[in-house]
């Protein structure tokens, strides 16, 4: 029996892509507004995979804030 460390998310170059695809047509930046999300504020994206979204948390967040992001990988 092989064992794979398969978890895909952040290592194969194409579901990267397909990731950050998403993020930037996802209204990432209006949810986040929705949801609260300030300049100043500290943000913690859980799971965040390759890191698309903490990047746009990050312009909300701007230079006062900051963004906590981790991944499995």
């Amino acid at each position: 029996m092989s064992e794979t460390s398969g978890y895909i998310l952040g290592e194969a170059h194409g579901e990267t892509e397909r990731l950050e695809r998403q993020a930037s047509i996802d209204p990432v930046r209006q949810r986040a507004l929705l949801a609260g999300v300030r300049a100043g504020m500290t943000i913690v994206d859980a799971g965040c995979g390759p890191g698309a979204v903490a990047r746009q948390l990050a312009q909300i967040a701007g230079p006062a804030g900051r963004v906590v992001a981790f991944d499995l990988s």
